[in-house]
This record gives structure tokens, C-alpha cells and sequence, in this order.
């Protein structure tokens, strides 16, 4: 019956076509920069120009004086190719940072955000396979991770993790929790490769968080978790303090990213209002510090 119905659409659906010319308000081309900057590493600056929504390709700026102020120092990056600058400054935690960029043809672009304070490193324990099972029947991992919240100001986080696998290191592998201190950032149904989280409800305590994930596991002809690719592979675990901007364009992105996976039933989503803290352009300018750190399975 499924079959049917998906036939009689597909009629529809390409029985009648009628060509229609659209003609889209034209709009003037704004810089737009991405720069997510830590402390004891470089600042890099990657910068493109907007697109229409009918361009695929993106338009790297290469002519651009790209300078980063802190304090009274002042550092023009050097361009590297690909729409990237580089600096020949090192961030330092606990520190704000303003940008500035200058293009002929582009408004003058600016910005500022700080890296947030160096956290203590959080007590992160060895993870364990197939604790459960997701309603599509895929087995999920786990771990915890506890850490001290700083009372003395607001503070945000994310948690983001590799598998470990023959000693290659994976790609960022999507993560959820159902914490209720999770559950209320409202990302769960949106499947987000990170966890973002503020500490809104747990202002100056201790936290502990339980963090789901999916190992790199061969696929069942049936569907559902098979068995794993490395049975000792190990997990890397990212634990970010990170600014609000930085949480803000995270939290956008997030829905953005999700709603461009296409379904055939029930389409694609909703198109989403990207954040951003660039004047005159668009793009994010945010700093983090973070701690890393390697587990193992537990014994049993």
C-alpha cells in the first residue's frame, strides 16, 4: 500500500512542472568570519563573503588586514591561504580580545568576545558499552563526568568526544544526556554532535552529568548496533568552558546543522536565524579554554 502511495505522489509530483522565474531582492556581499580562539594556541581567522542560496561554492576573501587587539597589543594576522589568518599571538585565558577586519569592497567588520577562566580538570570516569538501547534499536555507551561549578560567575560548557579506534582518532561523534540540566537546553531531538550546556541550575555546586554516545560499531542487515569495530577502543573526551557568545552561536548551530539532513516523508527543516556577535557582517568570534583527556573501558 506504502508502495502505491509513493507511486501516485511521485505522478503528481512530476505529471505538471511549470517554470517560474523568481527574481530574489539583490543584496550587498558582507564579510563573514568564524573564529573560535583558546588560550596557548594562535588565533586563526577564517573568512569568506555571503552567497546566495543558489551558490554552493564559498568565496574566500584573500586581500583582507585582519587585527587582533588586547590590551595595548595589536596583531595583524598573516593570510595563509583557504580564507585563513593566523596570528602570531598565543590567547591567554582569563582575557578579552576585540577584531577588526578590512576589505576593499566590504563594511569594516568588528567584534569581541574574552577566553573564559582555565577550569580545574573534572573527574571523568571510564565508559561502558551497551547500557542501552535507543528506539530505533541502536545500542548507546556511557560515561560520567563530575566537576566543580565557579559561583563567581556565570558560567557555560560544552562536552564533545572522539572514539579512539586501532589508535586513529574518529570524527566528533554525536553525544546526548538526560539530565534535566540537559534536557532543558532543548537540542535532545535535534541529535547534536556536542553538549552545551550553562550552569543556570547548578550556579557555584558540584555536578555530575551522565553522557550517552555511540560507539563505532558494524552495521545488522536487520538494523540496529552490531558488533564493535575495535573492541579496546578508547574514548577522548572534550570538556570546554566557553563564553556566551560562544554558547549562543553553538545552540543555533546545532538546529541549523539538523535541519539539513533531508527526509523524503517529512522534508527538511525549518530555515534557522544564525547567531552572531560580527558588527556589520556576519560569523562568530568566540573564545574557550578546554581540558582533554583519554578513557578506557571499565572493568568489570
Amino acid at each position: 500500500m506504502r508502495l502505491f502511495c509513493f507511486s501516485c505522489l511521485l505522478f503528481l509530483l512530476f505529471a505538471c512542472t511549470k517554470e517560474i522565474n523568481i527574481e530574489l531582492p539583490k543584496q550587498e556581499p558582507k564579510i563573514v568570519v568564524n573564529s573560535l580562539f583558546t588560550n596557548k594556541e594562535p588565533f586563526q581567522v577564517y573568512l569568506t563573503k555571503t552567497r546566495t542560496p543558489f551558490e554552493t561554492k564559498e568565496f574566500f576573501i584573500d586581500n583582507a588586514k585582519v587585527i587582533i587587539y588586547s590590551g595595548n597589543i595589536a596583531d595583524t594576522l598573516q593570510y595563509t591561504g583557504d580564507g585563513i589568518y593566523t596570528s602570531s599571538v598565543l590567547g591567554l585565558a582569563n582575557s578579552e580580545y576585540r577584531i577588526e577586519v578590512i576589505s576593499d569592497g566590504f563594511d569594516k567588520v568588528t567584534s569581541k568576545d574574552y577566553i573564559p577562566k582555565q577550569i580545574e580538570q573534572p573527574m571523568i570516569s571510564g565508559f561502558r558499552d551497551s547500557v542501552g538501547v535507543d528506539e530505533e534499536g541502536y545500542y548507546y555507551s556511557q560515561f560520567t563526568i563530575a566537576f566543580k561549578d565557579d559561583a563567581s560567575e556565570r558560567n557555560f560548557y560544552e562536552i564533545s568526544i572522539k572514539d579512539l579506534v586501532f589508535g586513529d582518532e574518529t570524527w566528533v561523534k554525536p553525544c546526548f544526556s538526560n539530565d534535566p540540566i540537559i534536557v532543558a537546553e532543548g537540542l535532545n531531538d535535534y541529535y547534536p554532535k556536542t553538549i552545551v550546556f550553562s550552569d543556570a541550575f547548578f550556579n557555584g555546586k558540584e555536578k555530575e552529568l551522565a553522557i550517552n554516545y555511540y560507539p563505532v560499531a558494524y552495521g545488522k542487515p536487520s538494523g540496529g548496533s552490531g558488533e564493535l569495530v575495535d573492541a579496546n577502543y578508547k574514548v577522548i573526551v572534550r570538556f570546554k568552558n566557553i563564553s556566551e557568545n560562544y554558547y549562543k552561536y553553538k545552540k543555533k548551530l546545532e538546529v541549523h546543522l539538523s535541519g539539513q539532513d533531508f527526509d523524503f516523508w517529512e522534508g527538511s527543516g525549518d530555515p534557522v536565524q544564525m547567531f552572531s556577535n560580527i558588527t556589520d557582517g556576519y560569523g562568530i568570534f568566540a573564545g574557550y579554554t578546554e581540558i582533554v583527556d583519554t578513557i578506557q573501558k571499565l572493568k568489570k
